[in-house]
């Protein structure tokens, strides 16, 4: 949907021209997006690759807020979100990540498209937030899922942990 509230100071003509601006620089972001989130994944340079794509993502999302896409602006802020996560290496690099970075980009093309082609609505936003949503709370399932290492193991089953009479640990492999 389609919020000109903002530009309500501009004429008809300064609006158009602001479009197809935004139009032509989204068409141009959302090429290098596409081809950074297919290198990802493979990428030697992922800190590299995540700083462009969140760039991209940054610039799009004040962009469609500019001229009025309010959902898709907050459809792209969750997606800054989900790669801030990847950055702080909250969330490992992987197939599923790709895939639903790549479905985020389908969904901004898509309508950005259709925003340009003169349909205001954006059916599919919700559908890929929830789809964010979905992926955020199986990464915290997976996460949790993976036992963590004891702080102060006793015993393990390379070795034991046994305290000398100065204190000190030792480390005894079986």
């Amino acid at each position: 949907m389609e919020d000109i509230s903002l530009l309500s100071s501009l004429s008809e003509d300064d609006i158009k021209s602001l479009k197809e601006t935004f139009y032509q620089q989204a068409r141009e972001l959302m090429e290098s997006l596409v081809h950074e989130i297919l290198s990802l994944e493979d990428s030697r340079d992922r800190v590299q690759r995540l700083k462009v794509i969140k760039r991209i993502f940054h610039t799009l999302k004040g962009d469609s807020a500019s001229v009025g896409l309010k959902e898709l602006s907050a459809l792209i802020h969750r997606a800054e979100d989900l790669v801030h996560l990847v950055d702080k290496k909250s969330i490992e690099i992987d197939s599923s990540l790709t895939d639903l970075l790549l479905k985020i980009a389908d969904c901004i093309g898509e309508t950005i498209e259709t925003n340009r082609t003169g349909s205001w609505d954006s059916p599919a936003i919700p559908a890929v937030l929830g789809m964010i949503d979905n992926f955020l709370k199986d990464e915290e399932v997976r996460q949790a899922t993976v036992s963590p290492l004891p702080l102060h193991p006793l015993v393990n089953m390379k070795g034991c942990f046994c305290l000398s009479t100065t204190g000190r640990a030792n480390l005894y492999i079986t």
